[in-house]
């Protein structure tokens, strides 16, 4: 959609800036309330906001590198000057422009940007070491009143804990929010004309998108056996196919063991020691990172499973979450 780079092909690019040694600095870039947009005047003209962003991130940074984060969030590779009064320039304009632009483009009429901004050789040498400290700029500009940029300084930033306190903190405990998810799922259970089989499939592309997740399917049982019937994928993240779903769900019982509470939360599944091999095997098969399962139930009789797949990024979903996902997930039963 945005014709830029994907997150995973933009660290190699700064992995291999940091390897060059030539100066540069890693931006994280978020439109501000983004989610006002999108629902005041719909995902349609969020997506233009989206790429209109884009394009004048590739255009202002052109020296560099502009990468679509995840969502609404951008990182850049900027060569140039690590001098804090010229990256201070640079990144100035950059808002100052936005502003402008507002008067005469009507898609930049309520966007405003946040700016979070580490530099190679003072703040890290790796893209781990730029990504945390950009990222609690970021965080830091967030949290100051957003439309502005803030540029990483060790004695001021670095006891924030950016990505804790996000989640933490994050839009989905904001109650506001949650009501408008389950208005959005409202709506569509409401809508007549549309069949079971829509009203799920409309569902899905609603819990795969508040939650930010890259895949979300659904098994049903027939005859005995769970099998995929419905999902829902991130087209943005290549990694989110569906060629490689498993059609059944099996090796229930060795699932058993990781369920809790009629959940199955296994973040950061990298860590084989703590699976069995067959259910580590059979979700790297699929793509998955990280995953959420959740027992679809009626009568207290299983009926189902809803899985949230993360194919390209380890992720740790916080109670808040968990609760969430699990509530809304009752509402499919109505409909198996």
């Amino acid at each position: 959609m945005t014709n830029l780079y994907q997150k995973k092909s933009f660290k190699s690019l700064v992995m291999n800036a940091c390897k060059e040694g030539k100066p540069f600095s890693f931006l994280m870039i978020d439109i501000d309330d983004f989610k006002k947009i999108n629902d005041s005047m719909g995902h349609m003209f969020g997506d233009l906001v989206i790429k209109e962003i884009a394009q004048y991130l590739k255009t202002y940074f052109n020296d560099g590198y502009v990468s679509r984060f995840g969502g609404d969030e951008f990182a850049v590779l900027s060569y140039g000057s690590v001098e804090y009064d010229d990256i201070w320039k640079v990144l100035h304009d950059a808002c100052k422009k936005i502003e402008v632009s507002r008067k005469t483009n009507l898609i930049f009429k309520d966007v405003s940007i946040t700016i979070g901004a580490a530099r190679f050789g003072i703040d890290g040498n790796t893209y781990d070491e730029l990504f945390i400290k950009a990222d609690k700029a970021l965080y830091r500009g967030k949290a100051k009143g957003k439309n502005c940029f803030i540029i990483y300084l060790h004695d001021k930033h670095k006891d924030i804990d950016a990505r804790g306190d996000f989640f933490a903190n994050s839009y989905m405990t904001n109650l506001a929010v949650e009501y408008q998810v389950f208005y959005d799922i409202y709506e569509v259970h409401n809508r007549i004309d549309y069949s079971y089989e829509k009203i799920i499939v409309k569902t899905l592309n609603i819990l795969c998108n508040y939650f930010m997740t890259d895949r979300v399917v659904l098994y049903t049982k027939k005859n005995d056996e769970f099998v995929l019937t419905n999902w829902y994928i991130n087209k943005a993240n290549s990694a989110s196919i569906m060629d490689v779903v498993q059609n059944k769900f099996d090796n229930i019982d060795m699932w058993k063991q990781h369920m809790e509470d009629d959940y199955c939360q296994m973040s950061y599944v990298g860590n084989v020691e703590l699976l069995n091999n067959k259910i580590y095997e059979n979700l790297t098969a699929q793509n998955i990172i990280s995953v959420v399962f959740i027992e679809l139930k009626r009568l207290n009789k299983v009926i189902g499973y809803l899985r949230f797949d993360m194919c390209n990024d380890r992720r740790k979903w916080v109670p808040k979450e968990i609760h969430l996902m699990r509530t809304l997930a009752k509402i499919l039963t109505l409909y198996i």
